[in-house]
């Protein structure tokens, strides 16, 4: 984490970097499999605005899918799905790219668990 953060400084100090988005997706990682969700989702977040920036749309997409993973365990699928099928959505072509099938898989992953779980009634 340490080499990661001392990159990560560099890249800034330097005027960022094109690898910039996917240092903060590691580090975002990272810190949410430590336990820290909202230093994770701050990381994600950074991340997805910088690879927008840049108009990555392959760094969108496995920052979204981090997102999408930390969003499922924060117990807010909805967005997870939502944000994660709007960059999916995007793509036409490369659906064979191991980003790609990770991404596909995730959401359908979330929708068999959303048609599998019984509807509340408003009631």
């Amino acid at each position: 984490m340490t080499a990661l953060d001392d990159t990560i400084a560099i890249a800034n100090a330097n005027g960022g970097s094109l690898d910039l988005p996917e240092l903060l997706r590691t580090r975002g990682t990272l810190l949410a499999q430590a336990g820290d969700a909202a230093a994770a989702e701050e990381n994600l977040r950074s991340s997805l605005a910088l690879a927008r920036s840049h108009s990555a749309l392959s760094l969108q997409l496995r920052t979204t899918t981090s997102l999408a993973r930390l969003k499922i365990g924060q117990g807010d699928p909805a967005e997870a799905h939502a944000t994660l099928a709007e960059t999916y959505g995007r793509f036409t072509e490369g659906f064979d790219t191991a980003d790609l099938r990770a991404a596909k898989g995730l959401l359908s992953e979330m929708s068999a668990a959303s048609i599998s779980m019984p509807k509340l009634s408003s009631a």
